[in-house]
């Protein structure tokens, strides 16, 4: 069944006008991929080289204003700075799980499991001394 598939796809090669032996496949491969990496390479450098116009024209559009109006440029920068360091360190502090009676109900009333499970040892210990 491997063998039928290779056969077929052989086949398709040889119909293309591409086949020969099989250096010559080979070759012709490698040419092709040689050709397609080149272009994907002068894709990628004028992507770079527009993007890198891009940015050096955002810069100068932005130093331009800085020097047009310094001062909220700099009250920008301090909030800008502010907000994110407030949201870094909240996203970044250890999480304290608290139930809503946390901050609802008062510190007798909150502790009065504790309060209670103290009275009833100590009335257990009471009665043990008492009757022994």
């Amino acid at each position: 069944m491997a063998n039928e598939r290779m056969e077929q796809s052989r086949k398709r090669w040889d119909d293309r006008g591409e086949g020969g032996t099989s250096s010559q496949s080979a070759h012709n491969m490698g040419d092709k991929a040689r050709e397609t990496a080149s272009q994907w390479g002068s894709q990628l450098r004028q992507g770079m080289d527009s993007t890198r116009e891009g940015m050096a024209a955002g810069y100068e559009q932005a130093e331009g204003l800085v020097s047009r109006h310094p001062a909220p440029a700099v009250a920008f920068g301090f909030g800008m700075g502010f907000g994110l360091g407030l949201f870094l360190a909240l996203a970044l502090r250890p999480r304290q799980e608290h139930a809503w009676s946390d901050w609802t109900m008062p510190d007798s009333v909150r502790h009065l499991p504790q309060h209670l499970r103290r009275l009833s040892d100590s009335i257990s210990s009471y009665v043990e001394e008492k009757y022994r």
